[in-house]
């Protein structure tokens, strides 16, 4: 009954907050200068100390909140502040009630999220792997929509760079810890990260080689919901590769990306991870870098197809006659795959060694030869792993 009671006044306490401070316009910089708008308030300070007698809210007090991987020193405060801006869209009672079912649960979903930059959707899109493909502004969960958005002022605008978004959902074990205690254990989270990987790449095989599917950062996002306090965000940046310019993204593309990605998936593990070193430098192909480093990327890749079995002797050789007799199905294909191969290997081998090309480099080849690249690693993903000695032996 006490608790009910508790609960009850923290509502109401919680109602009148809201009426006296239904909105607050200040500048970021002004908020983190003057503290909140409730702490000299008479209403507030009872409100504060309301919050911070409920044994359940003890987690916040001074403790590290998981998110992801990461963590986030939070207080009564913050809970407070969080509490006040969530009522605010959806009333007292539904943010009490909100906080209430997380404290009282053991994991939570969250979102993993990676902004894409220089593909532009013309339909949103969710592959089987339960990884959706959106453009940001699409995105209606605030929480998400301020990860990928400036803000300035109360108004959001999508940042430039970043033209869609790839999201997936995951369990988060809900994990708080005093941060002056060293032996508390910290939650390890295997966060899906492989998972928008693998969508991405498959997207780039589906689309013209040229046009690689790119992203700046990845990020766990907890959604409104959730009183993850302290900004509910938690970033790491990924290696950057200027995306060049692109046509948009076709829902043929889409559909076709996801019928490759569904194969992918039925791969052994192990091979599924020898692949992404060649997907990942085909897609780096298709970026906007110069053009000595997409040569570069466009060698690693080919040989991480093609010479995958230690096999050290004769590799300009053996990489054509291998990429000669997994593609072509006639003698003369085969013998226009083995010549343009060995000529993509030279034309690679100026840019590895020397940082340019030289004067008789036919650099129209590389493109040539990164088709066959994607037609290979297609190709590598429908049919499974392939024992090169054998095919060199069986011909």
């Amino acid at each position: 009954m006490q608790s009910t009671d508790l609960k009850d006044n923290i509502v109401l306490r919680l109602s009148d907050l809201i009426k006296t401070y239904p909105e607050d316009n200040r500048h970021p910089y002004q908020k983190a200068i003057n503290g909140p708008l409730w702490k000299d308030d008479e209403i507030g300070k009872i409100y504060f100390d309301l919050m911070r007698n409920k044994k359940e809210y003890a987690i916040f007090d001074n403790h590290l909140q998981n998110l992801g991987n990461g963590a986030s020193n939070t207080t009564i405060q913050d809970l407070v502040d969080w509490t006040i801006n969530r009522a605010r869209t959806v009333g007292a009672d539904k943010a009490i009630e909100e906080l209430d079912a997380y404290v009282s649960s053991t994991e939570v979903k969250v979102d993993l999220i990676e902004l894409i930059v220089g593909v532009y959707l013309d339909c949103e899109f969710k592959f089987s792997n339960g990884v959706r493909f959106t453009s940001p502004n699409n995105i209606s969960d605030s929480s998400l929509a301020s990860a990928i958005c400036n803000e300035s002022f109360g108004i959001r605008t999508p940042l430039p760079q970043v033209t869609a978004v790839s999201i997936i959902q995951f369990e988060q074990p809900i994990n708080h810890r005093r941060n002056t205690d060293i032996e508390s254990k910290r939650v390890t989270v295997e966060l899906p990260n492989e998972s928008l990987r693998a969508a991405r790449l498959c997207l780039s095989l589906a689309r013209p080689v040229n046009y690689g599917v790119h992203s700046i950062a990845s990020g766990v996002v907890a959604p409104d919901n959730l009183p993850f306090v302290s900004g509910g965000q938690s970033w790491s940046i990924i290696p950057f590769k200027h995306p060049p310019l692109a046509p948009s993204v076709l829902k043929i593309e889409l559909e076709r990306a996801n019928q490759i990605l569904i194969k992918f998936e039925l791969l052994q593990p192990n091979f599924q991870n020898k692949l992404l070193i060649p997907l990942e430098k085909l897609n780096s192909f298709g970026s906007a870098e110069s053009l000595v480093d997409r040569a570069i990327y466009l060698r690693i890749c080919l040989e991480s197809i093609f010479l995958t079995d230690g096999n050290k002797d004769q590799l300009r050789y053996r990489l054509a006659l291998r990429a000669a007799l997994f593609l072509g199905s006639t003698l003369d294909e085969r013998r226009n795959i083995f010549k343009l191969i060995k000529d993509a290997y030279d034309i690679t081998s100026s840019a590895v060694h020397n940082g340019k090309f030289s004067k008789n480099d036919k650099i129209e080849i590389l493109d040539k030869a990164a088709k066959l690249a994607q037609t290979a690693l297609i190709k590598l993903i429908e049919k499974g792993n392939v024992d090169w000695e054998d095919l060199e032996l069986e011909n």
